[in-house]
């Protein structure tokens, strides 16, 4: 709105009192616009916000799987020429308190797998170390509860 303020000076009363008004009007259109970029800023956590979400959106991350637990991959190959040393790992006290599946409820009963890891050293002999991990392991689900645990072993994904 442009006013003329030469106009003003000889305006009237009731002119001057519109004037006022329409001063007023733009005056809280302006403030409630100013109060919008605020409310925007506070919010600046989600910069590519398009000010509308998703009617529906996809819950965050990885969905659940169905299946069971894929194991530890096949032990590599033992050739004849290769130094095996043999280690045994076992739970850890506090694992092996545990009785039952947490998922189910059915009575745990304690298997061992195997687990190797290869050392290439500068020589030619490869070193196979052949590790017997005690595992509680559901035997309804097969839901995996404790593992015994090594420094020398790699940890499973989960």
């Amino acid at each position: 709105m442009k006013i003329d303020l030469e106009k003003l000076a000889t305006a009237s009363r009731e002119e001057l009192l519109s004037v006022i008004e329409l001063l007023c009007a733009e005056i809280a259109l302006l403030r409630a616009e100013v109060e919008e970029l605020k409310r925007k800023k506070a919010r600046s956590a989600t910069p590519f916000s398009k000010d509308q979400g998703k009617a529906n959106p996809k819950k965050p991350g990885r969905k659940k799987g169905d299946g069971k637990r894929v194991e530890r991959r096949n032990a590599p190959e033992i050739k004849p020429e290769d130094a095996v040393k043999s280690v045994s790992v076992t739970l850890a006290e506090e694992q092996k308190k545990k009785t039952a599946c947490p998922d189910c409820g059915a009575p745990l009963q304690l298997v061992t797998e195997e687990a190797s890891t290869i050392d290439m050293p500068r020589q030619v002999k490869r070193e196979v170390t052949l590790f017997k991990v005690e595992t509680w392991r559901c035997p309804v689900c097969g839901c995996i509860v404790g593992r015994g645990t090594h420094p020398d072993l790699a940890t499973p994904a989960k």
